[in-house]
């Protein structure tokens, strides 16, 4: 029996309210087939990967870029568990990706159903919430209504979970507008009395400290916090996913906060500095994770931390003021209520807060000189590789990396003087091979930037397969490898805790990425200088481009662990 017949069924209904609620792409491997249906003939893009974690990875960064809402989906049970990473990164990166699974537990011929797996548990850990309609006529709602929870609140993914037969059955024909509805799914501010609560911490604080982190970059809240800053005179520092959320050229900004970015020669060593100085410090969506503490190198004991989050959870730690509340509304009511309380003090505030700033801008343009201007025997230094990287990306280019140390380059080496997501990495929750197919969702959202993704080779060959997805579906993306022929992270934390360097992280110069680029459609080419990469760099050709760079492996970004491994080696 042929299931699909010319007629409408309940995959087009799902595909058209999920199209109405802002999904604009849809990322995966031909499975739920019914919704598969829906999505060829319907009003989204369908792309077909080659590894449904490709899939997830796609989608998220179309989302982080501006593509709109994506969906990823995958077969019930090998499918389905292939997208645990890139759900894993959207939970912690609290990005609204929609998970698509068909379910297929029910019991046939009586006995157990091939592929038919409990989703529930199997990825109940790293989404919101669980969404699974039980009759054809409720999976309109219940698609709209995935949405919604995904959307609102702190923003994190939703699986959908419904049985393939029902996405086979004759369309319910939903009055699409009604079902999807209209109401908000942002917070508003936090509770007046809290709020005065922390108003009066803050005016009463002498070295008052702005964090902002990747809540705040959600919440559009940079401006408010901005001005904020400026009402108090106080240094303005982000997390790496908070990036973006200001100009890195406001006169209050110090820095960015983070393992990565205060060791040696980092970026972000003036954050540090004015975090453990302070006596009050406002924390707007960060969840506050080891690295972004510095592995507890701030809050330091007797400082007031004043936290705003949209998570409740959120607030159990590291909170001794807890404002629940939308960063971007809750910054407003603490300028609000500022402005009425005179702070005297705010002239020696500003003046300490303006020189900090500009010794920080100083060291960071002298870190970008340096890294221009080095020059390595036959490889190139990764922080030359991003100096070129951002001066080719043009106004609303993307950068877009992987993993380790790729990632920590870019967020440490890329001073974005506009504000607004301009770097996407995978630091929420650190996931390898997340680089490559990223870097063609971003390109699939914003097909008229500049898209250029910077992995390291271990990384690139979690994902090489869908290099083939990126030529199908006409990609015009740039893929950087920083070619060490190692798993650096790996190797540099063995060599400085053990004091061991194991051979089997080391996977040589054996791979030859050129001609495996060539052969699946890519323009591709090797670099063993910086001048032949600044060159390379600013070329633009049709189609996807790999450029290959070698890069010697003992160089490493600024870690702090790393530098306290240095100063006493393991013995």
């Amino acid at each position: 029996m042929t299931l699909l017949g010319a007629g409408r069924i309940v995959g087009d209904d799902m595909v058209d309210v999920l199209h109405q609620a802002g999904v604009r792409a849809v990322f995966g491997l031909d499975d739920p087939r019914g919704f598969w249906v829906g999505a060829r003939r319907g009003p989204v893009r369908p792309v077909i990967v080659h590894d449904e974690r490709s899939g997830s990875f796609m989608a998220e960064a179309f989302i982080r870029a501006g593509g709109g809402l994506a969906a990823t989906s995958g077969i019930s049970g090998p499918g389905a568990a292939n997208l645990v990473p890139g759900l894993l990164e959207a939970w912690a990166s609290s990005i609204p990706l929609l998970a698509v699974i068909g379910e297929k537990r029910a019991a046939t011929f009586g006995g157990n159903e091939f592929q038919g797996v409990d989703h529930r548990p199997l990825l109940g850990g790293v989404v919101k919430a669980v969404v699974e309609p039980r009759a054809a006529r409720d999976v309109p709602a219940a698609a709209a209504h995935a949405v919604r929870l995904a959307t609102s609140g702190r923003p994190r993914p939703v699986m959908l979970l419904t049985h393939d037969l029902l996405q086979w059955e004759p369309s319910t024909e939903p009055d699409v507008a009604k079902v999807v509805g209209t109401s908000s799914t942002r917070l508003g501010g936090a509770d007046d009395a809290a709020v005065a609560t922390a108003v009066d911490a803050i005016s009463r604080a002498e070295r008052v400290v702005l964090v902002l982190g990747g809540g705040a970059l959600l919440s559009d809240a940079g401006p408010a916090g901005a001005a904020l800053a400026e009402r108090l005179g106080c240094p303005i520092v982000m997390t790496p996913m908070g990036k973006g959320s200001v100009s890195e050229s406001h006169p209050h900004f110090v820095g960015i906060v983070s393992s990565y970015t205060t060791g040696r020669g980092g970026a972000g060593v003036h954050a540090l500095q004015a975090l453990q100085a302070a006596d009050c410090i406002i924390v707007a969506g960060s969840d506050l994770d080891s690295l972004a503490l510095v592995d507890g190198k701030w809050p330091g004991a007797g400082t007031t931390v004043v936290r705003i989050d949209v998570d409740p959870t959120e607030l159990l730690a590291f909170a001794d003021i807890a404002l629940l509340g939308d960063a971007q509304a809750v910054i407003a009511q603490l300028s609000s209520g500022l402005e009425l309380i005179d702070t005297p003090d705010r002239a020696d505030r500003l003046g300490r807060t303006l020189g900090l700033a500009a010794d920080a801008r100083a060291a960071r343009a002298a870190a970008r000189a340096a890294d221009v201007a080095r020059v390595e025997a036959g490889t190139v230094w990764p922080g030359r590789v991003i100096a070129d990287s951002v001066d080719a990306l043009g106004a609303d280019g993307l950068l877009v990396t992987d993993a380790s140390f790729s990632s920590i380059w870019a967020v440490d080496r890329f001073v974005q003087h506009d504000p607004g997501r301009r770097v996407l990495t995978p630091r929420a929750a650190g996931t390898l091979g997340w680089g490559l197919p990223a870097a063609m969702g971003a390109k699939l959202a914003k097909p008229g930037s500049r898209v250029i993704g910077v992995v390291g080779d271990g990384g690139l060959l979690f994902s090489i397969g869908d290099m083939e997805t990126a030529v199908r579906e006409s990609l015009d993306v740039t893929i950087v490898v920083l070619d060490n022929g190692v798993y650096g992270s790996q190797r540099h934390s063995n060599v400085l805790a053990q004091g061991k360097d194991y051979a089997d992280l080391h996977f040589g110069r054996t791979t030859d990425y050129v001609a495996l680029a060539r052969a699946m459609g890519w323009t591709a080419s090797r670099v063993v200088s910086g001048d032949d990469f600044a060159t390379a760099i600013h070329q633009r050709v049709d189609g996807p481009h790999l450029i290959d760079v070698a890069v010697d492996p003992l160089a490493r970004p600024s870690i702090v662990k790393f530098d306290e491994a240095e100063s006493t080696p393991a013995q």
